[in-house]
């Protein structure tokens, strides 16, 4: 979806609360008629074009090697060299130029492998770009950062990527990523989203605390992704043609139906919508919201039903309700 790599649409998520674009050059698409192995002249000027986008829009552009479909960075380590040294002796002096060297590794790829790929990779980068921050992909999908060994590639400014898609992983990402900080491994995550096709409300619970977590801890993070493609990661529904202005009724749903409404109580979920680009105003505490919902239900003779506290807070809370709302019938 190069199509979205126009300035328009890279100024529009910086309004949003974007600082970062990331910029993913697939390598090989597998089918013979993308990626830059297939198709390296267009490819080539498609990034170039993008990365100048970026910086035009005051950003900082991730240039993403999009190792997928190969599984193994090893099996084109030539051309990402080759493709490598075109970006850094264009921007080498690019201070907002960040190299994501191989996205995600996967299929039986190692760390081993990963190891012996960067090795050839980052001296062609530090050929031209001595300061460049360099992303490290890591093994499966680079979620496996907990694999990562620290001095097994000896270069300076390095951090390494961890990807996460809630739904599809658990909250075993804060052990991870806290694991790797002890051991003094800076962490990237260069790709993440909430699956709420395959994990449903609770995806959406996870991803929302994922996004509090890694804003709380200052961590930098990239959403996935801004197209209109018909899947549960995308930005902007598929009937939506449009590459800038984009108002709320072009954005994807992560509603699992037309009745759920999500309440952003946190600055960490407001940082999160805007960055996949919900037009998210400003946090509305869930305490203000529980107070209009207990008045409308007293008013028309609702039901309410209470969860997610302790027996004790949630009798104190029945005993409020009765006192205050009346009309309102719990039921549980």
């Amino acid at each position: 979806y190069p199509e979205y790599t126009n300035y328009a649409s890279i100024y529009e998520t910086k309004k949003h609360g974007a600082n970062m674009f990331r910029i993913a050059m697939y390598s090989d698409d597998g089918n013979g008629d993308g990626g830059y192995i297939q198709n390296p002249e267009l490819s080539w000027k498609l990034m170039q074009a993008a990365i100048e986008n970026t910086l035009a829009a005051d950003m900082y552009a991730v240039v993403d090697w999009h190792v997928l479909r190969e599984q193994n960075p090893l099996h084109n380590v030539e051309k990402a060299k080759e493709f490598f040294s075109k970006v850094s002796a264009l921007y080498g002096d690019e201070a907002g130029v960040i190299y994501e060297i191989c996205n995600e590794p996967n299929g039986d790829t190692t760390w081993e492998n990963i190891v012996e790929y960067a090795s050839q990779v980052i001296p062609v980068i530090r050929e031209n770009a001595s300061d460049a921050v360099i992303l490290v992909g890591t093994p499966d999908y680079s979620y496996s950062i907990t694999k990562v060994k620290k001095d097994a590639l000896p270069y300076s400014d390095l951090m390494y990527s961890y990807h996460f898609y809630a739904g599809q992983y658990d909250s075993a990402y804060k052990n991870m990523i806290e694991d790797c900080q002890k051991d003094g491994i800076p962490i990237f995550v260069s790709e993440w989203g909430i699956n709420t096709e395959q994990g449903g409300q609770d995806a959406l619970k996870l991803g929302t605390e994922f996004a509090d977590y890694l804003n709380q801890n200052g961590i930098s993070f990239a959403a996935w992704s801004l197209c209109n493609k018909d899947e549960v990661f995308s930005s902007l529904k598929p009937e939506c043609n449009k590459y800038a202005s984009w108002k709320e009724e072009d954005f994807n749903k992560l509603l699992l139906d037309e009745n759920t409404t999500i309440v952003p109580d946190g600055i960490g979920i407001v940082k999160a919508s805007r960055m996949l680009g919900y037009d998210v105003k400003e946090r509305i505490p869930g305490v203000d919201i529980a107070v209009k919902l207990l008045e409308y239900s007293n008013e028309l003779k609702k039901k309410v039903y209470l969860f997610g506290a302790k027996q004790e807070i949630i009798d104190k809370m029945k005993e409020v309700i009765n006192s205050k709302y009346p009309n309102a019938e719990l039921v549980g």
